[in-house]
């Protein structure tokens, strides 16, 4: 199994979809921001936005994009953060 595919296995315990919110949720509270203040930045639903924060949602690159400027972030920063987690959590795991 590819590295890739190891990092989105479904038995994993933490999910890209799940971890890409995480990062979302607390960069936004780092900012001072509630759901509703990037739902008029963003011209996304209030509760669009809570789906992507709790991973039940995966949003599609141009919301990525939009998400990253409202929340001050350089282009990639999300996806690298992502990664970033998946790795850690993936070294952690037996």
């Amino acid at each position: 199994m590819s590295r890739e595919r190891e990092l989105d296995a479904p038995n994993d315990p933490v999910s890209a979809s799940e971890v890409l919110g995480r990062i979302i949720r607390a960069r936004r509270k780092e900012l001072g921001l509630s759901q509703a203040d990037l739902e008029g930045d963003l011209d996304f639903h209030q509760t669009y936005v809570s789906m992507i924060e709790h991973g039940k949602r995966e949003p599609r690159l141009s919301a990525l994009i939009h998400l990253e400027r409202a929340l001050q972030l350089p282009p990639g920063e999300l996806i690298r953060r992502v990664r970033i987690a998946l790795e850690e959590n993936a070294s952690e795991t037996p």
